[in-house]
């Protein structure tokens, strides 16, 4: 029997809209979802968990034990991120392994098959591409010993990957989108921004009913792992930032403060995005042996910790004490660090040091707003719209840097994230139709004679 909707020569049981949910099937898929993602927020845990107590290990418990790194703090640094980037360099000697939070989705993208339709490529070409332990190993290497980078990338390529390898032995595909949602809703606390990314980053464009199976099955896998995440033990994760002093949350000049923070975050996050291409085009040029390249990264982020420690790490603890000690700091050096962490993040990932942006792009959005508290600014306006300027700036997505930006503030400073966000996005927006009308535009006649 034919659908009457169905366009013509397209059968009611084979059309794109058509949702695969006959005989419960569909229900049956949102159960697996669903402890599918409470198990991958389990292993989110285990994973920050063991991040957590490596750094300790690491910056804690080794230094007390070897006196000259002890009594010489500035020379561990150096030693410490120098020896992470030989690790991460010999582990890429073996394989090539993703980087940044884009390198990392890809591990998503181009894969076969959906969440509506799971079954719709054979499985001979679900593939798992990026091995498991060299990746572990790497992200171990690069947030331990203090790569300014986040958790969120190596999360994503570690637990699509163990997906992959599940989805084999199931005879599934389609399921790579729900675990990294899983994953980066219980690293982010049950954020939407995590399941609107994954929809983003889908391989196909579904309608109708497939849609919303598609987002119902994102948004249950990553809810599952935030609540998994959320009644196991702290393993030294996110939390939101506490002002001292918030300052004004209304009236004109509140938001006047927000605009100019996050169009400072804007252009933080912009030369972020920028930055890292090129930084790792020149890298590679100069240091074809990617042993080297990182060794070197890894130098000169000592250096530039050793300068300046708060640029070590991912930033969220490090924003928390900038904001706790504002009045030690002036806006000059406010300004300057912000610049030194988005230098410092673009030298780690040319140095194929796998780790995320967002927070180093949070962290230098924050402290480069910050600034504008020595001329009067509210110091909870300015940091939650640089925050979200910064961050949609670098990831190019404003609506899920906001929604992940959410767990970070107060609920009477969202009003500020949407400024900061907005912002970010309309300053985007210009910049990308004056580089459309630039390319668009016709070559220069030559003059007669030349």
């Amino acid at each position: 029997m034919t659908d009457p909707g169905a366009a013509p020569g397209e059968s009611a049981t084979a059309g794109p809209d058509r949702p695969p949910s006959e005989g419960g099937s569909f229900l049956w898929r949102l159960v697996l979802v669903a402890l599918l993602g409470a198990a991958v927020g389990a292993v989110t845990w285990v994973f920050l968990r063991a991040v957590h107590d490596l750094e300790h290990l690491v910056w804690i418990d080794l230094p007390e034990a070897v006196p000259l790194l002890g009594d010489n703090p500035r020379l561990t640094t150096v030693l410490l991120c120098t020896l992470g980037g030989v690790l991460v360099g010999l582990v890429h000697m073996h394989r090539p392994l993703p980087t940044g939070l884009d390198e990392s989705l890809e591990e998503i993208e181009g894969e076969p098959g959906d969440l509506a339709n799971p079954d719709a490529a054979p499985l001979s070409v679900v593939t798992a591409r990026t091995p498991l332990m060299p990746a572990a190993l790497v992200a171990a290497a690069s947030l331990a010993f203090g790569a300014s980078l986040g958790p969120e990338a190596p999360l994503v390529v570690i637990i699509v990957g163990l997906v992959k390898r599940i989805g084999q032995i199931l005879h599934r595909s389609g399921l790579e989108e729900v675990s990294a949602a899983a994953a980066l809703g219980g690293l982010f606390l049950g954020s939407l921004g995590p399941a609107v990314l994954m929809a983003e980053v889908g391989r196909d464009e579904p309608s109708g009913a497939r849609r919303s199976q598609r987002m119902a099955v994102v948004l249950l896998g990553s809810m599952a792992g935030a609540l998994t995440f959320r009644v196991l033990p702290a393993p030294g994760g996110i939390q939101p930032y506490v002002f001292p002093d918030i300052g004004a949350t209304s009236g004109v000049g509140a938001y006047g403060w927000a605009m100019a923070a996050g169009l400072l975050g804007a252009m933080a996050g912009g030369a972020l995005r920028r930055m890292n291409h090129p930084i790792a085009a020149m890298m590679a040029t100069a240091m074809p042996s990617v042993l080297v390249r990182a060794s070197v990264a890894g130098l000169v982020m000592g250096l530039m910790g050793a300068v300046a420690p708060l640029v070590l790490f991912n930033g969220m603890d490090e924003a928390q004490e900038l904001i706790d000690n504002l009045p030690q700091y002036t806006a000059a050096y406010l300004l300057l660090l912000g610049g030194w962490k988005l230098l410092a993040t673009s030298v780690v990932l040319g140095g194929r040091f796998m780790g995320g942006e967002v927070f180093p792009a949070i962290f230098a959005g924050i402290s480069m707003s910050l600034a504008l508290t020595v001329l009067g600014a509210p110091t909870g306006a300015v940091a939650a719209a640089g925050a979200a300027g910064a961050c949609s700036a670098a990831l190019g997505r404003p609506v899920v840097s906001f929604l992940l930006l959410l767990l970070f503030f107060r609920a009477d400073l969202i009003i500020f994230l949407a400024v900061g966000t907005v912002v970010a996005a309309t300053v985007g927006a210009v910049l990308q139709g004056g580089a459309a009308r630039d390319d668009s535009a016709p070559a220069t006649a030559p003059a007669p004679g030349s």
